[in-house]
């Protein structure tokens, strides 16, 4: 089943291809490392958040590219084209399979889950800074996240086996505009449908913004101070680290404002054009798998030793630390406590 030319063969299927086969391959090869050394660091709310946003992120990298890219990619015509009266069209099924059903309820939900985790992120921090001598505990962070992507597949798997369904060709994903009506008013029932679906998120989002804002004033006035001891620079990389990857939560939620806009727009008078069918894809594909392949290069970047984690692993004295410094012996006690404070999360 190919988009716009027959198995894929002209533009925009090969970019779309590529753009898609570059993204996975990125986020596949990176997001491993992350998780792995979240995963071994003392468990906290930061990591085992930043642990599930890798997750999140690479079975997004993993399930949306590849579905796009088997069926774009076939030897067919085109599901796409121009109709004389009717404008640019898209082919849909009415009666799309159990399989098709189910895994387009699980792309709809690993398109907004790694958003899920940044606005978390950004809101525990916020709360972490706002009242530093209370706990906030681990499971309850855990939890909110978990609840919003239960109740995210629930929602999405019970409207896409709704027998009014239908199989998009444009995004090659089961969707259903008539959940809610019955009519055929497509564009303004779908986006009724989406809210549906991601309103916790669009909560999380608008929190996110708010902590952010808060967080960032928070910066600029420690950043005042005249001696930055070891663990408040600690602070300041954590808490910009958070900043920068909540940004792609930011973008998928205007992003889905944009796909918002082109139905709406849709619902009017204007004929459908192909730049229309474009942004669709480019706002529910394309845009998710490119943040969760974004989103481990920028921990990578505030967290180098990522990818040598391997490496000083292995380096053991014989009293069975871990050296990550080349100081000497006597002084390793001390260089330890102190790297124990600046060490980047």
């Amino acid at each position: 089943m190919s988009l716009f030319s027959t198995g894929g063969g002209s533009y925009p299927d090969l970019l779309i291809l590529c753009l898609l086969g570059f993204f996975a391959a990125i986020s596949l090869l990176l997001n491993p490392p992350v998780m792995l050394y979240n995963y071994r660091k003392k468990k906290s709310i930061p990591k085992l958040l930043f642990f599930t946003l890798s997750a999140t992120d690479f079975l997004t990298c993993l399930v949306l590219p590849l579905n796009s890219m088997i069926k774009i990619g076939v030897q067919e015509p085109p599901k796409c084209t121009a109709v004389e009266g009717e404008g640019y069209v898209c082919s849909t099924e009415t009666n799309p399979t159990t399989g098709d059903r189910l895994l387009g309820a699980l792309i709809l939900t690993l398109s907004v889950a790694p958003s899920s985790c940044t606005a978390a992120l950004a809101i525990t921090r916020f709360i972490t800074i706002r009242f530093p001598f209370r706990t906030l505990r681990v499971r309850y962070a855990l939890a909110a996240v978990c609840l919003y992507l239960v109740y995210s597949l629930a929602v999405n798997t019970v409207v896409t086996l709704d027998k009014y369904a239908i199989y998009r060709h444009s995004l090659n994903m089961v969707t259903n505009p008539f959940y809610l009506n019955r009519t055929f008013s497509a564009p303004s029932n779908d986006i009724r449908v989406l809210l549906l679906c991601i309103w916790p998120l669009i909560l999380c989002q608008t929190l996110s913004i708010i902590a952010s804002g808060f967080t960032v004033v928070h910066l600029f006035q420690t950043s005042k101070c005249s001696e930055d001891t070891p663990s408040l620079i600690n602070n300041k990389k954590v808490s910009l680290k958070i900043l920068v990857t909540n940004l792609s939560g930011i973008v998928l939620t205007v992003a889905a404002g944009i796909s918002a806009h082109i139905q709406i727009d849709n619902a009017r008078d204007r004929l459908p054009e192909k730049r229309d069918e474009v942004l669709d894809i480019s706002t529910m594909v394309m845009v998710p798998v490119f943040l969760s392949c974004l989103n481990p290069i920028i921990f990578i970047l505030f967290t180098p030793n990522v990818l040598t984690q391997c490496h000083n692993r292995a380096r053991v004295d014989p009293g069975g630390f871990h050296e990550t410094t080349s100081y000497p012996r006597s002084n390793k006690t001390i260089f330890k406590n102190r790297e124990a404070v600046s060490s980047p999360i």
